[in-house]
């Protein structure tokens, strides 16, 4: 079953011809705009002994920004899975349509939201990353699963 039926309009242009156009902020298809391949290509990631800083860009005026997510953050978030009550560090939300958490942050200069997110297998591969390097021990984490366990009210 074929789904392309033929130019979008008379002078020959295709469904996907402004995928192209990533400098089009208004257009430019799903490349285009604030959250575009130029904007998702840049973000970096800078792992600490304290956690993991994330570099982005602001969704609403486009200029650097930073979230720091310490390792007991994603400690947390790397808690959750199916059939369990959804567990978020304080001044984070949830997106119900991909699963992940984020901090509910604003940018410093516009306001606007900073939201670097993380799933609960991103967050459990950065714990062990971090465990790997060093920066979290054994005793943190036995802390860290006791404290989930209280309050989840099996501790």
């Amino acid at each position: 079953m074929p789904l392309h039926k033929g130019p979008r309009n008379a002078d020959g242009g295709d469904y996907f011809d402004d995928f192209d156009d990533v400098s089009d902020r208004e257009g430019g298809g799903v490349f285009g705009g604030g959250l575009g391949r130029t904007e998702f290509e840049s973000l970096k990631e800078r792992v600490g002994p304290g956690g993991i800083t994330v570099g982005m860009q602001c969704r609403r005026c486009g200029k650097d920004a930073a979230a720091e997510i310490s390792w007991y953050e994603l400690y947390v978030i790397g808690s959750n899975g199916p059939n369990i009550r959804p567990l978020l560090p304080e001044g984070w939300a949830r997106s119900d349509n991909n699963m992940a958490a984020y901090p509910v942050l604003q940018h410093q200069g516009c306001g606007g939201p900073i939201c670097p997110m993380f799933t609960p297998d991103e967050a459990r591969e950065a714990i062990g990353r971090a465990v790997q390097a060093g920066y979290v021990t054994q005793d943190q984490l036995q802390q860290w699963r006791e404290a989930v366990a209280r309050y989840r009210g099996g501790g």
